[in-house]
């Protein structure tokens, strides 16, 4: 028996569950400590796929390129699962925010979980 290693499948509902869920759970996170989307200099993500991070990105109205880290991880490593915010984490902490500027770092589980976390550099 030969093994190719692991293989993951995305429910085709993932970017639309993106799209409907994870605005919330951010804007409620960022307006619990007074922030905004826009306000937040470093986004660490997994995203799920290509087509759940432009849904992510779109229903939060980020700014262009803030997915860009989460997007090379992506091409360079492919799906890592949750842990590819440690991935992404590891990339911007080559060179990172300012110090004191709020992050989040958001990844999607199992069921549709969804985990944040504010950080400040």
């Amino acid at each position: 028996m030969c093994s190719h290693g692991l293989r993951i499948l995305l429910a085709p509902e993932v970017p639309a569950l993106t799209a409907e869920y994870l605005p919330k759970a951010v804007h409620d996170l960022l307006g619990r400590h007074a922030l905004t989307p826009g306000e937040i200099a470093t986004w660490i993500v997994h995203g799920g796929g290509p087509k759940a991070m432009t849904a992510f990105e779109q229903a939060c109205d980020l700014p262009p390129d803030s997915l860009a880290q989460t997007r090379r991880s992506w091409a360079d490593k492919g799906n890592l699962s949750s842990a590819s915010v440690l991935d992404v984490l590891s990339t911007a902490m080559e060179t990172p925010a300012p110090a004191g500027a709020p992050g989040v770092i958001a990844a999607m589980g199992p069921g549709f979980a969804i985990e944040l976390v504010l950080t400040r550099w």
